[in-house]
């Protein structure tokens, strides 16, 4: 605020989606908010540092679009096969990756 009492943080932990993605961990006089956005959830993400120090997360907000059970998503493997085939079927076409 105007006067500095009321501060927040907000730490940005990856997300494991794409590349640059990101969850907002927002910490302040509110409490503590989680906002995943598209994510994919793995085990190790529990060790994020910014999740591991004690921290009671007081708001989840949950990106859901891709928890209908109908819905199948090729795993990564699969997604980087597929990724391998379409450029090497358009090979007159400059493709970049970005890590």
């Amino acid at each position: 605020d105007e006067i500095g009492q009321e501060t927040m943080t907000v730490t940005l932990i990856d997300a494991n989606h794409c590349p640059g993605s990101v969850m907002f961990l927002f910490e302040g006089y509110f409490g503590t908010i989680l906002y995943t956005g598209d994510f994919r959830y793995t085990p190790s993400m529990l060790k994020e540092p910014a999740l591991t120090l004690g921290k009671q997360i007081h708001t989840l907000y949950l990106d859901n679009t891709n928890c209908n059970p109908a819905l199948v998503l090729p795993s990564r493997q699969e997604a980087t096969h597929q990724i391998v085939q379409l450029i090497r079927k358009y090979p007159q076409h400059n493709v970049k990756i970005a890590w």
